[in-house]
């Protein structure tokens, strides 16, 4: 990764509130496309791994290109069916993923520089961005199934008047 610093006065236009396309990939090639608009990329993220039935999935950013035609700019993932894709280098580490736990949602977003170290965000909570860190020791990545356990031993422990935990 590259990182360098902008000037963000080189930018001519911007596209706001931005439209993204969701496509799905099974096996055979089959496919299913979708466009979703009115919401963020953590929110596209979110709904893309819960709606992936065990299929890989692309995002894409909507680009307007003009007498109504799209461009797109992948965001995330890639077409197993592209023969360029065959030299993609899978994610190092897990998409972020949406947990239910009982009544209650996370958000779980793995941290590609601490591996086995997931962030979850109570999304459902009553104060925004609260959460914590979860990581394994043996520094491979928790399971699903493991990290529910887990959120659920954390909100056991969540003051009901204040919405935080317990000093």
């Amino acid at each position: 990764m590259e990182v360098i610093g902008i000037d963000p006065r080189d930018q001519i236009w911007e596209v706001d509130p931005p439209k993204y396309r969701v496509y799905f990939h099974g096996a055979g090639g089959v496919s299913d496309e979708y466009e979703l608009s009115g919401v963020d990329i953590d929110t596209v993220m979110a709904w893309a791994n819960l709606n992936r039935e065990g299929r890989t999935f692309v995002i894409y950013a909507c680009v307007p290109a003009g007498d109504g035609q799209v461009g797109l700019v992948r965001l995330a993932g890639y077409d197993p069916n592209d023969p360029a894709a065959k030299d993609c280098i899978p994610e190092p580490f897990p998409l972020p993923t949406v947990l239910a736990v009982d009544e209650e949602l996370f958000t779980a977003v793995a941290d590609p520089g601490q591996p086995g170290a997931w962030h979850l965000t109570w999304v459902s909570g009553p104060n925004a961005g609260y959460g914590y860190t979860t990581r394994r020791s043996d520094h491979q990545w928790a399971d699903p199934p493991d990290l529910i356990d887990g959120a659920r031993a954390f909100l056991a422990e969540i003051n009901p008047e204040t919405g935080y935990l317990e000093d």
